[in-house]
């Protein structure tokens, strides 16, 4: 089915098929319709009385002769007020104002116009969400457009009194890049004697879609995404700003993260670099990656930005295939899951001591599972952590922490 931003018009529009199952969008046609024939029929009424006027005028003025007159100095001068040349001025300043068909000549077009003037409020509405989400948050960086409408669809003097006055408060409506012959002044009035078919003349416009809100032309929105605003940022102070990059995507390759070690920052050793960066290298390999970097010590897991990262990766849903987020179908195998839950254990049981792993114990809480060992997991994450104050009291009363923290009682 042709987008809804589309300026294509084919039979899969919605505009089209809208309005052929529309009796209101019809009967507007027809209205329209009946009412352009009629000022056609008054129009070419006028053409006759004008051009019968012309002829008039022209057959009374051959029947006199220029006036003349005596000057101060006794010279025949030709009198101002000669009533030959009066009449043939009259009869060059005849002119009559064209009649421009109000709708295209294309039927399609047509069809889209009508619709256009007065669509169904829910789809304007949502249309003028969706562009919203679509253009302003998922196409940022591109452009508008600085050419401008001649004139709006609910503007054109052909068709304003049919648009209703809402449908002058949304957002995205339709423009002409080409001017009304009605609007023209080398092409609305024509000089008599004329004929029906420089005065009878079809629709000038070429519609297109029009955003009021950027005053600028509407694009298309096929590579809209607002992945950007879904990856939490990664202060710029840190060491680890500069990896963002591969926090927010699953598209770089081994190759580029490779070749890409000698900006490794320098308070990130060269091991976590590549751990950090490749851990998200192909949207498949993901969970894999977690499992093997849960027993590897490359990643840093007591870092908020390693945190980050593995949550971005477990979170981020992907497309969906065949009814599975396939970026997520490891976790269904039980032969990994059981793998994944060692691993979990394994570093649970390396940290439960240590009260400065609290970022360790979120990202580990990170995983989304119903399965009944890491349930297990969880709740020993949580007596450990609730074990914690009184490690860090003890600590305190040791003299090993200086703080101003009060001890417990």
């Amino acid at each position: 089915m042709t987008s809804i931003f589309s300026n294509s018009i084919n039979d899969s529009c919605f505009a089209l098929k809208y309005f052929r199952t529309s009796a209101h969008l019809q009967r507007l046609y027809d209205d329209i319709v009946t009412h352009a024939q009629q000022e056609r029929t008054e129009k070419v009424a006028e053409l006759a009385v004008l051009n019968q006027t012309w002829k008039s005028l022209l057959i009374e003025a051959s029947k006199r002769d220029h006036e003349q007159a005596k000057n101060n100095f006794g010279r025949d001068t030709h009198r101002a007020t000669c009533r030959k040349c009066q009449l043939e001025h009259q009869a060059k300043a005849l002119h009559i104002c064209v009649h421009e068909w109000p709708l295209p000549a294309s039927t399609a077009q047509a069809q889209l116009a009508v619709f256009e003037l007065s669509p169904p409020r829910a789809f304007s509405t949502w249309r003028d969400i969706t562009y919203l989400i679509l253009r302003d948050l998922g196409l940022p960086s591109i452009p508008d457009s600085r050419d401008q409408p001649k004139v709006l669809l609910d503007s054109f003097s052909g068709l304003e009194r049919w648009a209703p006055q809402h449908q002058r408060d949304y957002r995205v409506t339709v423009g002409s890049s080409t001017k009304s012959f009605s609007d023209q002044t080398h092409y609305k009035m024509v000089g008599i004697p004329a004929d029906e078919s420089s005065v009878l003349v079809n629709n000038g416009l070429t519609f297109r879609l029009y955003d009021r809100i950027r005053r600028s032309w509407v694009i298309g929105v096929s590579g809209a995404s607002v992945a950007h605003l879904c990856a939490p940022h990664i202060p710029t102070s840190s060491p680890y700003s500069r990896l963002h990059i591969y926090v927010t995507g699953t598209q770089h390759t081994p190759n580029e993260f490779i070749t890409a070690q000698s900006h490794c920052p320098k308070e990130i050793n060269l091991h976590e670099f590549l751990a950090f960066s490749g851990l998200r290298s192909g949207p498949r390999l993901q969970w894999l990656n977690i499992a093997r970097e849960l027993a590897s010590p490359s990643l840093s897991f007591r870092r908020e930005e390693v945190h980050t990262l593995i949550t971005q990766a477990a979170w981020q849903v992907g497309p969906l295939s065949d009814g599975a987020r396939e970026w997520h179908v490891d976790l269904g195998i039980p032969s990994f899951g059981k793998a994944l839950l060692g691993e979990l254990g394994s570093l649970l049981e390396k940290i439960k001591a240590n009260w400065l792993e609290e970022v360790t114990v979120r990202t580990v809480g990170t995983s989304d599972t119903s399965d009944p060992g890491f349930c297990l997991i969880c709740l020993q994450l949580l007596l450990s952590a609730v074990s914690w104050p009184r490690q860090r009291t003890l600590r305190f009363q040791s003299g090993h922490v200086r703080c101003c923290e009060r001890p417990e009682t």
